[in-house]
């Protein structure tokens, strides 16, 4: 898959040895104390730049779980709202191509739950 004309991917010049795949999904990141819901905003094969509410302590190991995949690393840095994750193993280049075509279904089918919805409420069906 080519890449380099794919809004979605960006690496910026100087930053970054990998290019990074653009989300912006929901997905968990697991801890020893129980799982985080998250927003995965972009993923490489060496890691991920991750939201969430909680501020965690760089270290920590983590498993980050997003549409069937998991990976298993640690946080290297935090911020109030952000985390960046380094993977204990590299992801396979076939790992983010398979996220890729799971994003575009997931963007397709939430699209459609958001106009079902929109209909319903259009016809009186919700919250009465």
């Amino acid at each position: 898959m080519d890449w380099s004309s794919d809004s979605s991917v960006v690496n910026p010049a100087g930053r970054r040895g990998k290019p990074r795949l653009r989300l912006n999904l929901p997905g968990q990141l697991g801890l020893v104390s129980g799982r985080l819901n998250c927003v995965v905003d972009d993923i490489s094969q060496s890691g991920a730049r991750v939201a969430l509410e909680n501020q965690l302590t760089p270290g920590a190991s983590i498993m980050l779980h997003l549409l069937g995949i998991e990976a298993f690393g640690m946080l290297v840095w935090t911020t109030p709202v952000h985390c960046g994750m380094q993977f204990d193993e590299m992801l396979p280049y076939s790992t983010l191509v398979t996220l890729r075509a799971r994003l575009d279904h997931w963007k397709h089918d939430e699209l459609q739950n958001r106009r079902l919805s929109a209909r319903a409420w259009a016809q009186g069906g919700l919250g009465g």
